[in-house]
């Protein structure tokens, strides 16, 4: 651990501003984008604080760096708060304004003013909604495995299967919907887990927990670990927060007991990874490598290095910012690159920079993420760049604060798990890979509601999608609808 001491002063500002910027959202979480600020604050806290910290700064990044480099990293997250701080008072309430008298139902559902009881029936069809969307996408996966039905159900048996495998550039139609179908499926495994905290009835419940089971083990054997929490967080907390809500000490003991095993389960991949599959190395101890806990560091939490390294290469003039290519080429890599055969890479200039070469269709080995402060800095430079990744924040919670306001409509609200579960990858990257699981999920629930529009369930009763709302111009309520 570092000697706090130490520390340059704008860490402390940082540190201070981004607790007060959380503190803050807390105070407003009934407005909506409360608690999206909380985990906006929470990331970069994380990824640059306990960066610093976890990685023993003075015997490692003050040997790296010269003090200016380091001041400038610690001077962008200062500038990033200030501006996060600056676009959250009033980003979410214009964007939302015609909600802007709706309170949060994630608040009411935290604090008991609301019950899950409440949207029982409205969980159950999207429960079934969603095990028909993961059924298909699972026949594809078997047409792609040639069958390898124990593959892809359980590995554990056996060779893991990998459908969704595909190079660091789409070469075919196949490589780009690969990564849709495999998307889509890390969703529909996520959300068996909150329907099953959500459900009550036994059978519903016992029905999510077997999809779990023969879903989820081909994430945990794998070697990704932010894939990993996508798929186990939105129900971890949706039971501990939620389901024992009125049970202290067993929620208290469930989170504990997670984070224990996820932390020794995420060292065990991380030291076996690179030699050897995960699954090899679990039920081979020739093949395993074996690392003591006090030699053991997690790998992939050194955002502040990497925001050090371009300020670095930028004075050198080994990098120049790419005025929004990298933001751009985000967003428009939904589109095939089949059709667009020039489409713009993403963030290959800096893993070029940081010595990633040598990939024949890329031309670098490995992507380096540059985290969420230094993907402003490498579009728009060390000013600009900090004040751009804060306006695209303060967007996300926005969205999500929306999702939040519309909450009578129960799908939005499992929309919004995942998108806060989400809002910690951005802490890598500000990409719209991080936010593909939420993006996905909400065109899942447009679609079953496009699909759903005209369907009767339960006799004469018509599943209506439009979310319920108050009219207030008249200053009535509609009639009481079933919606998803």
């Amino acid at each position: 651990m570092s000697n706090l001491t130490g520390f340059p002063f704008a860490f402390w500002l940082s540190a201070a501003l981004l607790i007060s910027l959380a503190a803050w959202g807390w105070h407003h979480r009934k407005s909506g984008w409360g608690l999206p600020a909380v985990g906006v604050c929470m990331t970069v806290l994380t990824w640059y604080h306990g960066d610093a910290l976890y990685n023993d700064y003075f015997l490692t990044y003050a040997k790296q760096f010269p003090p200016e480099i380091l001041n400038a990293a610690w001077l962008q997250v200062v500038l990033f708060a200030l501006a996060f701080g600056s676009f959250i008072y009033f980003a979410p309430n214009l964007i939302n304004i015609r909600y802007r008298g709706q309170s949060s139902h994630v608040a009411a559902l935290l604090s008991g003013r609301s019950s899950i009881d409440s949207f029982q029936p409205e969980v159950k069809i999207l429960s079934i909604a969603v095990v028909i969307v993961w059924i298909g996408i699972f026949c594809v996966a078997l047409w792609r495995t040639d069958g390898d039905f124990l593959g892809l159900v359980a590995p554990y048996l056996g060779e893991m299967a990998q459908p969704w495998a595909r190079g660091q550039i789409s070469q075919s139609w196949f490589d780009s919907l690969a990564m849709v179908y495999g998307t889509i499926a890390t969703v529909c495994a996520a959300l068996f887990g909150v329907c099953a905290a959500l459900l009550k009835p036994v059978w519903a419940q016992s029905t999510m927990l077997f999809f779990m089971a023969i879903s989820w083990p081909c994430y945990f054997l794998d070697r990704v670990r932010n894939v990993m929490l996508v798929v186990l967080l939105p129900g971890l907390l949706v039971t501990a927060f939620l389901r024992l809500r009125n049970h202290r000490f067993i929620q208290v003991g469930l989170l504990v007991c997670v984070f224990l095993g996820l932390n020794a389960w995420f060292k065990f991949v991380i030291s076996n990874r690179s030699n050897v599959d995960i699954l090899t190395a679990l039920v081979s101890k020739s093949e395993r490598t074996e690392i003591g806990e006090d030699e053991f560091k997690h790998s992939g939490l050194n955002m502040f290095e990497e925001l050090c390294y371009l300020n670095q290469f930028i004075n050198s003039g080994e990098f120049t910012p790419n005025g929004g290519k990298t933001y751009l080429g985000s967003l428009i890599n939904p589109i095939p690159r089949v059709i667009w055969p020039g489409k713009p890479t993403i963030g290959l200039e800096y893993s070029i920079a940081r010595g990633q070469v040598g990939d024949t269709s890329s031309g670098v080995t490995a992507t380096i993420a540059t985290g969420m402060v230094g993907s402003g800095v490498v579009n728009f430079g060390t000013i600009l760049g900090p004040i751009a990744a804060a306006f695209l924040m303060s967007l996300w919670c926005a969205w999500l604060a929306w999702l939040d306001l519309t909450g009578e409509d129960v799908g939005r609200l499992l929309v919004y798990i995942i998108g806060i579960v989400g809002t910690f990858n951005f802490g890598r990257d500000v990409t719209i890979q991080a936010a593909y699981p939420a993006l996905f999920c909400f065109g899942l629930l447009w679609a079953w509601r496009r699909i759903s529009r005209t369907r009767n369930i339960s006799g004469n009763e018509e599943l209506l999608v439009a979310p319920v709302r108050r009219n207030k111009r008249r200053g009535r309520r509609p009639p009481t609808v079933t919606s998803l």
